[in-house]
């Protein structure tokens, strides 16, 4: 792709991103967002240091408060320089219904050096979305009886139509990415933006004209490397789909431990919307080839008073191999 082309491209990605937004629901999210690459940014895929990386994450919310919402995705990608190819699966199911959402999309990112130590990534992501719920678990005003002192009789008929309790719609993201990266320069910057559902594509049970708003991810991090045994990260990431929108701001440290040969990885984070919502603390370990995320979100919202403060668990586990060795006790950098 030449220089103009790519530049025009980018611009249509920011172009796209904030026209045409419909209030219709909103994706998933994550606190670890950025534990889940290509959820966050197409861009990102094969944005590491090795060959092959495999993530999978698993959050599970408000199981205080209702039926535990689950969600749960797994992401591969494969360098190829200057290409990198990768796949991400998510899944979430929500409510006594059992509402699913089940995304399924290929990644494709190609990388471009502007100079020694400034990169550009520039990412395609299609697939599909898939969504259903059940029918039967559901209960309606019409099933209500008064007698006995009221009960809900699911034999009723429920007085709903539903033309499909299942749907399929296209699926089409893109995103660019900018890095600064030289593990000799104590502070590597990087900003970035990714459109979702870029076709806006029409999603409703009842084949009226609700359709899937665009969503936008616009991100910036700073990695300070304070010693050769000490980085700090901040980053923030904005999002926004349809009248939903969110600021994530959070602090991340990795200290390594010589004598383990292996990270501790530490952090905080705030999630806002239009009121605050949640606190995130963060807490996990490197070593070798894996690295495992724990984390919790502390609910600060107006939830609070039913939800006592208890918000979602999230887990992540990463994998990377590499074909080049690295020495840790040169140069451990995460």
């Amino acid at each position: 792709m030449r220089k103009p082309q790519l530049i025009n491209f980018f611009i249509w990605i920011i172009t796209s991103g904030t026209i045409s937004f419909c209030a219709f629901g909103q994706d998933s999210h994550l606190s670890q967002f950025f534990a889940s690459p290509l959820y966050e940014n197409p861009a990102f895929c094969g944005n590491f240091m090795g060959d092959i990386r495999v993530t999978g994450n698993l959050r599970r919310q408000w199981a205080s408060v209702t039926v535990p919402y689950v969600t749960t995705a797994i992401t591969y990608e494969q360098t190829a320089l200057p290409n990198s190819f990768g796949l991400h699966i998510m899944n979430s199911r929500a409510g006594n219904g059992r509402f699913n959402a089940l995304t399924i999309n290929a990644n494709f990112t190609n990388q471009f050096d502007l100079n020694t130590h400034n990169v550009l990534f520039v990412g395609l992501q299609g697939g599909f979305i898939q969504k259903g719920f059940d029918y039967l678990r559901l209960t309606w005003d019409n099933q209500y009886e008064k007698g006995s002192g009221g009960r809900i009789n699911r034999g009723s008929d429920s007085g709903e139509l539903f033309s499909r309790t299942s749907i399929y719609v296209p699926d089409i993201s893109a995103g660019a990415l900018w890095q600064h990266k030289d593990l000799s320069n104590r502070l590597n910057p990087s900003l970035g933006i990714a459109v979702f559902h870029i076709n806006n594509p029409k999603e409703s049970f009842l084949n009226i004209a609700n359709k899937l708003p665009r969503k936008i991810h616009m991100h910036g991090a700073l990695n300070v490397h304070l010693n050769r045994l000490m980085t700090i990260n901040g980053s923030m990431i904005y999002m926004k789909q349809g009248n939903f929108s969110e600021f994530v701001f959070l602090l991340y440290d990795m200290y390594y431990l010589r004598d383990a040969k292996a990270f501790i990885l530490s952090g905080i984070s705030f999630r806002t919307t239009a009121n605050k919502d949640a606190g995130i603390f963060h807490l996990g370990l490197k070593r070798k080839k894996f690295t495992y995320r724990l984390s919790y979100d502390v609910n600060v919202s107006t939830l609070n008073t039913l939800s006592k403060g208890r918000g979602a668990f999230e887990f992540s586990i990463q994998y990377i191999k590499s074909s080049i060795p690295r020495n840790f006790h040169k140069c451990p950098r995460l």
